[in-house]
């Protein structure tokens, strides 16, 4: 029987679990974490927590780790009982009077951990729901780094890192000269994640098929990730051979919210219908619910999981980050009676509410937009006035970039998109000399100067309206750096344009009629004979005729 032990160290809670180890298992975990930061501080809780770790030595005794995830950060320790109490009192030595030595040290290394990690199929899902905010920060190489200070970072941590906002989690007793040197301070609560589209809905998803829906937190969902996992496997991996891994995860967002995410790879030959398939799923699941056995093999499995010996410190764990998130700590007898309260009919609510909140990333290749409503940069008209630059291959490329005095805005001839510059969340300024705005709903507009005419006074402009507490150190674009066309290059297209034109069809077509009008005229004259008046009529016939025609045809084009 695995006991819940709930004290307090030095103020701060404790939960504990008596595994019976001759060694000790710690987490120190603190109420605070990527949805918590905006995106010109994105990074910086992940860089207090390297700072916070880089001063143990490497290849001790003790196993060391620190992760920050969308609500919360946490350091974890492993050894000897004695040596974990070391290391904890000097981690929150370190918290209570933080120093950063090796501040671009740090930056530099989590920089490169971004470029290999790269942005995962969940983390854009969480990105087109909640924008550039909130959990969908998620998607972003951290931008913030280049903005942090030492002061602005010892400013967080005491305002983040406090005896209240933490939580102490151990698989034994706590050691009897264990100390916990925090400053005082309040439980954080989590922020709201707030969507910033309206599902159903799909975009372009180039690493297979991805569903993520919303469901209340409280429910049976975080069961039903695993069952529809089972489902999927069974479904695309076994009968339709098409696909390896499908994967499923079930993320807390905020104290009431969680999203519920799936994915797959998928083979090409079932690209054409994989839409079809994965919403019929959904719907046969939210109608119906999954298979019972396959529920109750799934409740089987994970309180078996639970009364594992080896597994006890997850009844602290779950304990301890319920308390973090503001929720009534559990016993094991409870965690197991609340899995086992999973029903079929739960289930198929929990997958209704998915459906309707659904959002599905399909890969290239699918009819999608046939099911569901295409996510997409919202364009607006032009704007009339405003500083307005030319490409430097027009006439050839005749988008235009206008500095309006609400936007930036790139437009072609019929519409723009924009970005407000009230709206604009963080300014990425490129080592190239390019800038990206960035909206706060995730959409952005990148200048590159070298694609305009006089672009670098554009971004002279940009950077003046753009306050400078949102501008954000950014590697150079990728790719080649634009290239000038040559003369031919750059006028060759548009003549061929303009020459292609209904209106310019029209011009042709009728001056033509009038150059045989006029030669049928003179060859009549030059062998001896004018034009009879029922020629002429017939001749003036024809080219009203004509010129109606070619009206017409232009009407219908435009």
């Amino acid at each position: 029987m695995t006991t819940l032990h709930d004290t307090e160290v030095d103020g701060v809670r404790c939960f504990w679990v008596d595994t019976g180890r001759p060694t000790l298992a710690a987490r120190l975990a603190f109420r605070s974490g990527i949805a918590d930061e905006d995106i010109t501080e994105s990074g910086w809780q992940h860089l207090i927590e390297h700072a916070a770790l880089d001063r143990f030595p490497r290849g001790g005794t003790v196993d060391i780790n620190g992760h920050v995830t969308l609500t919360d950060t946490a350091f974890d320790f492993h050894g000897d009982g004695a040596d974990v109490g070391e290391h904890l009192a000097r981690l929150t030595r370190w918290l209570a009077a933080p120093a950063f030595e090796r501040l671009d040290h740090e930056i530099g290394v989590l920089r490169a951990e971004a470029d290999v990690r790269g942005s995962s199929p969940l983390a854009r899902a969480l990105s087109w729901r909640y924008g550039a905010r909130g959990p969908g920060l998620a998607a972003y190489a951290e931008p913030g780094l280049g903005r942090a200070s030492q002061d602005e970072l010892a400013e967080r941590v005491g305002r983040v890192f406090t005896v209240g906002n933490a939580v102490l989690i151990l698989d034994g007793p706590p050691p009897p000269d264990l100390r916990i040197e925090l400053p005082a301070g309040d439980l954080r609560p989590l922020v709201e994640a707030v969507p910033v589209e309206s599902p159903p809905a799909a975009y372009e998803e180039g690493s297979g098929i991805v569903v993520s829906g919303t469901v209340p937190r409280e429910g049976p969902m975080f069961v039903g990730v695993e069952v529809l996992q089972r489902v999927l496997v069974e479904r695309l991996r076994h009968e339709e051979g098409g696909a390896y891994a499908p994967w499923t995860n079930y993320e807390r967002v905020d104290r009431e919210t969680a999203v519920v995410t799936a994915g797959s790879d998928i083979r090409p030959e079932l690209t054409a219908g994989i839409v079809d398939t994965t919403l019929g799923l959904l719907d046969e699941l939210a109608a119906a619910g999954p298979r019972e056995e396959w529920v109750t093999e799934t409740v089987d499995r994970i309180v078996r999981g639970m009364r594992d010996p080896y597994a006890a410190i997850g009844v602290a764990m779950g304990a301890g980050m319920r308390y973090l998130h503001g929720r009534e700590p559990e016993t094991l007898d409870q965690m197991v009676e609340r899995v086992r309260a999973t029903t079929v009919a739960g289930l198929a609510e929990g997958f209704g509410q998915v459906r309707e909140s659904v959002l599905l990333g399909a890969p290239p290749g699918t009819d999608a937009q046939r099911r569901l409503r295409m996510l997409q940069f919202p364009r607006t008209a032009p704007a009339a006035s405003g500083r307005a630059f030319r490409s430097i291959n027009w006439p050839a490329d005749t988008s235009r970039l206008r500095l309006a005095d609400h936007a930036i805005q790139v437009s072609d001839e019929q519409s723009a998109i924009e970005a407000r510059y009230d709206d604009v969340v963080g300014l990425m300024v490129h080592e190239d000399g390019a800038r990206t705005a960035l909206r706060a709903d995730g959409y952005s507009v990148t200048v590159d100067p070298r694609v305009w005419t006089d672009g670098h006074r554009a971004v002279d402009e940009i950077d003046s309206r753009v306050p400078a507490a949102r501008h954000l150190p950014h590697p150079p674009l990728p790719g080649d750096a634009p290239q000038r066309a040559g003369l031919l290059g750059r006028w060759w297209p548009a003549v061929r344009r303009r020459l292609s034109s209904p209106r310019a069809t029209y011009v042709g077509v009728l001056g033509l009629y009038l150059l045989f009008a006029v030669g049928f005229v003179g060859s009549m004259i030059k062998f001896g004979g004018g034009p009879t008046g029922i020629v002429v009529i017939a001749l003036v016939w024809g080219a009203v005729a004509v010129h109606r025609a070619l009206r017409e045809g232009l009407a219908d084009s435009s």
